[in-house]
């Protein structure tokens, strides 16, 4: 491993370390201020003070990210395949195969195999969708929005629908796998193709120009992601959660800012 690889790997890293740090400060301020509320309901709870001394650790590790960025740009070091485009295996296959004037048995196995793998995916993920819609736009499970009962609210939500979302995501990830192998395995296929038919004395048909070009694989994961906001954010209105976060937010102006 270069250097280059080596100091990016390095700023991901302390990225992930930054979230990481400063979402167990907001979870250790949210959980000792609730446990000193429950021994003096009057005490004034989540300062300024201590949510500046809990996330200090993390703004630090912040800090040398950001000081590991500046690096970078002054040194002009870069991900040298940053500006390449991205290799489509569906693309390059289908350029491989229009070469072809008949396709063999094994080759139609796979395109066919392929399009059952997506189909397989996509189905049980929406499947998997169902029960978490189900029990997301229920108000019964949300009923309890005093500050008493948030933990044991959000538990519950967790473990009813995270099986769901990991199961439907894992299997849409496996099925996608399965889905390159068996392009790659058809593009394999068509070349060994191609090489018997060119010496055979058979001329391959002329390569075809793609009527568009093949779109970035993460915008399937963007538009998942986008779909389960939208859920949520559907869901949250349905069951009148949308008051309690707006209560929550009220308190947190007032406690900690000191608005008002």
């Amino acid at each position: 491993m270069d250097k280059t690889k080596i100091f990016l790997v390095l700023q991901s890293a302390v990225c992930i370390l930054t979230v990481i740090m400063l979402s167990v400060a907001a979870i250790g301020v949210y959980r000792d201020g609730k446990a000193r509320k429950a021994q003096d309901p009057t005490e004034y709870i989540y300062t300024r003070e201590e949510a500046e001394e809990a996330a200090a650790p993390g703004v630090k590790v912040l800090f040398a990210g950001l000081g590991l960025t500046v690096i970078g740009w002054l040194f002009g070091i870069r991900d040298e395949k940053d500006d390449k485009p991205v290799t489509d295996t569906e693309y390059t296959r289908d350029i491989t195969c229009s070469r072809i004037a008949r396709p063999s048995a094994e080759m139609i196995h796979e395109r066919v195999l392929g399009k059952k793998l997506k189909k397989a995916g996509w189905t049980v993920f929406g499947l998997c969708m169902i029960p978490v819609f189900i029990y997301l736009v229920n108000p019964a499970h949300f009923a309890e929005s005093s500050p008493d009962g948030l933990e044991h609210v959000i538990g519950s939500m967790v473990a009813h629908i995270l099986p769901w979302i990991v199961i439907g995501i894992g299997f849409l990830i496996s099925s996608t796998i399965q889905q390159e192998k068996c392009m790659k395995s058809e593009i394999e296929l068509a070349a060994e193709l191609l090489k018997k038919e060119k010496e055979a004395g058979i001329s391959p048909a002329p390569l075809e120009k793609p009527t568009k070009m093949p779109e970035d694989k993460f915008n399937k994961i963007r538009l998942v992601i986008l779909a389960l906001a939208v859920i949520f954010i559907i869901a949250g209105i349905a069951n009148g959660n949308m008051h309690a976060v707006m209560v929550k937010a009220i308190n947190i102006c007032t406690e900690c800012v000191g608005l008002g």
